[in-house]
């Protein structure tokens, strides 16, 4: 999750696409292979760890690549709208610095539907364990402000 095939290869993309125009393949490639690798790491090492199922291990993957992407999206969509006291940075750093971002793709309200879609995919599947923790931080991550 942290080298070539995860955080490191996705920051690479990130970097070179910056003062680009990407396509979605490209920003979902940067994100998934950003946060939502780093998410997923943990949910599936503690599901191997715990001896799961291989459904099971692939739930917690497809859990943290949702929950992962719905985080990165939301944090993308603070850079818009957030304050800068709450973020501990500018608001509009991004577009400053012409990153790939998901409302540089899409629009703001698609990119607030998105991460509506992936937190609402990851609790249909978080449904099927007793985390209540999991649940809560997957609900937390719509409406967070910082």
């Amino acid at each position: 999750a942290a080298g070539i095939n995860g955080m490191i290869g996705g920051q690479v993309v990130d970097l070179e696409s910056e003062n680009k125009k990407i396509d979605v393949d490209t920003l979902n490639y940067i994100h998934l292979n950003k946060t939502a690798a780093l998410i997923k790491a943990p949910l599936k090492i503690g599901a191997i760890i715990g001896q799961a199922c291989e459904a099971d291990i692939r739930n917690m993957e497809l859990i943290g690549n949702n929950l992962g992407l719905a985080f990165q999206i939301r944090d993308d969509i603070l850079d818009i709208v957030g304050e800068n006291q709450k973020l501990g940075k500018s608001v509009g750093s991004d577009a400053n610095k012409h990153k790939a971002t998901y409302p540089a793709v899409h629009s703001l309200q698609d990119s607030l539907d998105k991460v509506k879609e992936l937190t609402f995919n990851a609790n249909e599947k978080l449904k099927l364990y007793n985390s209540s923790f999991l649940y809560e931080l997957s609900n937390y991550l719509i409406n967070r402000e910082y």
